[in-house]
């Protein structure tokens, strides 16, 4: 016969202040016990504790577990060697019920792993242990009004009372948790955790067959829409240096083979602007209007263009 799983529940909070927020884990896990009916905590030398047999009410004979339910008796803030000193002799999974600031007051919070979130008690814990992979149940009390301090260590309301007193809508979501935890890893769930569903690959858009847009450029083809040229549409040559190596896109500097570029555009040597659209491979559309120079932007003769150029190889 295997041997049961083994859960150490562990309610932080201060024996001496007892129905204070900062202690609300000692209410819960005193709620917890009395729903086995166990009778009275047995006071061991590092805190309270009482051991219980669980049994899943809709599993099998496999499903049943030991659970220990424990309240320290050092101070919240120092509770950590004690904690640590019952979880190594139990060598069970440890479930800590614990107060929490950053959440609303009647709700509550499990979460496995991860760092302390500033709460003292919790950090103790994980000193003590050297590690930080056990689970977490943060109970919310809020933040207050006022002072913070007094706002923990003051006494809970008429109403948070009886939320996660024995009976409580609160106590019962806190045990649902527990019980949860404590099916998943009996049926071989090391951690308990919830699985993840992975999530569904995106597939990607292909881009459709458009216009190459640069920003200098832009405006011109919108406002032109008959001179935009197809991405997979060889560019020629340079109309700058005559190069085949790359288009006159890609063309650096303010220089060519026979133009020089200023403020206003690409000049001949004579200081006229020179079409260079008359020089591209889809040549000038607007050849009878064009108010620029149509004449060769490699070497300044009239009658061919940069792509047709003889004196550049």
């Amino acid at each position: 016969m295997t041997a049961l799983k083994k859960f150490l529940i562990v309610g932080l909070g201060n024996l001496p202040m007892p129905g204070t927020r900062h202690s609300v884990g000692h209410l819960i896990v005193d709620a917890l016990l009395k729903k086995f009916g166990a009778g009275e905590w047995n006071k061991e030398q590092y805190g309270f504790l009482k051991e219980v047999r669980y049994v899943s009410p809709n599993g099998p004979e496999s499903s049943e577990a030991t659970l220990t339910f424990m309240k320290p008796k050092a101070l919240m803030n120092v509770s950590g060697p004690r904690v640590a000193r019952a979880y190594r002799e139990s060598d069970a999974m440890l479930i800590v019920v614990h107060d929490s600031l950053a959440h609303r007051p009647l709700t509550m919070s499990p979460k496995f792993s991860g760092s302390a979130e500033g709460h003292n008690g919790v950090r103790s814990v994980i000193r003590a242990l050297g590690h930080h992979r056990f689970w977490r149940i943060r109970v919310g009390i809020g933040k207050g009004g006022g002072d913070v301090v007094e706002h923990v260590l003051g006494k809970l309301s008429a109403e948070e009372g009886a939320w996660w007193g024995e009976g409580g809508q609160g106590a019962e979501r806190v045990w649902a948790e527990v019980e949860r935890i404590v099916r998943e890893v009996v049926a071989g769930n090391e951690t308990g955790e919830k699985p993840v569903k992975p999530k569904k690959k995106e597939k990607k858009k292909e881009k459709e067959p458009g216009c190459v847009r640069t920003p200098s450029a832009l405006p011109y083809l919108t406002s032109r829409p008959h001179l935009r040229v197809p991405h997979d549409e060889d560019p020629g040559r340079c109309t700058y240096c005559g190069s085949h190596k790359h288009s006159h896109r890609q063309h650096s500097g303010t220089r060519g083979m026979y133009l020089r570029k200023d403020k206003h555009g690409w000049r001949s040597a004579e200081g006229k602007i020179v079409c260079i659209k008359y020089n591209k491979k889809q040549g000038c559309q607007i050849e009878d209007t064009c108010p620029f120079l149509h004449v060769c932007s490699l070497c300044g003769g009239e009658g061919h263009t940069a792509q047709t150029c003889s004196r550049v190889q």
